[in-house]
């Protein structure tokens, strides 16, 4: 179990947002884990530096990074918060709160990906 204070948790398949920002490291849809991004700063100014970082820095290697936003990866998790805080699933609110539980299910997904970016995946390994 982690404890953090944060003023927002995302849990991800993969850390990219708007398909081309990485958001943490070594972020792959294929890996079988959940990308988990505790934001900790206290205001939304805080965050500008890290979320400029992942802009400038397409790669993912993050060379420099704030610890604004702290990652890691899982299976399944659980996010509790106090006090509850409500949830959003791909940007619209749907009226619940945490606590949250998320898990993977192996092989429940099939990617289709560009020629480009399978020679990105590819490259890599």
């Amino acid at each position: 179990m982690v404890e953090i204070d944060g003023i927002a948790v995302l849990i991800m398949n993969f850390a990219r947002i708007y398909s081309d920002i990485p958001i943490t490291h070594d972020n792959d849809a294929r890996d079988g884990l959940l990308d988990i991004a505790v934001l900790k700063s206290h205001n939304t100014v805080e965050l500008l530096p890290a979320f400029m970082s992942a802009f400038l820095d397409r790669s993912g290697k993050f060379p420099c990074r704030t610890d604004a936003i702290e990652s890691y990866k899982a299976r399944r998790v659980r996010v509790e918060s106090d006090p509850p805080l409500p949830i959003q699933h791909d940007g619209e609110a749907r009226g619940c709160t945490t606590p949250l539980e998320a898990r993977v299910l192996p092989g429940a997904v099939r990617l289709f990906v560009s020629r480009k970016e399978f020679e990105r995946l590819t490259e890599r390994e």
